[in-house]
């Protein structure tokens, strides 16, 4: 599995899911090189965050059983930044109404990439029916310097054989 591939198809399920359910995307739209994002201006990404093997330990999401085979997963994060209202020159804080709007795009995002996440799995749109998926929460984070953003994950088993997965 190439895990490129993986995070390019996977941010155009996300878009294309996010699209047909009304939300109007960035127009910075990308595969981030790194887990700490700059939050520099309103984006949607996904980004590789680490790989997991199914060696016993808090890190691995499968049993701590013997497998025949080494068993891997790959976490993604979905971030969706928004800018958000923020002190004037002045040193005010925003008005209420400014911040309740704000708040109201960023819960809308967070729920709309939930469900974009939980279609694409039930429809098995990124990977095949065999393969053990999981979905983390769905958070926030910031606000940061103007910006907060919608962060959900995105969780997959994969190979290195050319057969595929063993079922």
């Amino acid at each position: 599995m190439d895990l490129y591939a993986t995070a390019t198809k996977l941010l155009d399920l996300v878009s294309q899911q996010l699209t047909t359910n009304g939300v109007v995307l960035p127009d910075r739209v990308y595969v981030a090189p790194g887990v700490d994002l700059a939050f520099d201006c309103e984006q949607l990404t996904v980004h590789l965050s680490r790989i997991i093997s199914n060696f016993p330990g808090q890190d691995t999401p499968y049993p701590t059983i013997t497998h025949k085979i080494l068993r891997r997963s790959a976490e993604y994060f979905i971030t969706l930044v928004r800018c958000v209202p923020t002190m004037n020159d002045s040193g005010d804080p925003p008005p209420v109404d400014q911040m309740n709007a704000a708040s109201t795009v960023i819960m809308t995002d967070m729920n709309e990439l939930r469900k974009a996440l939980e279609n694409i799995e039930h429809q098995h749109l990124l990977m095949p029916v065999n393969v053990p998926v999981s979905i983390g929460p769905a958070i926030t984070i910031g606000p940061l310097g103007g910006f907060a953003a919608s962060q959900g994950s995105y969780t997959c088993e994969y190979t290195h054989t050319t057969d595929g997965w063993v079922g």
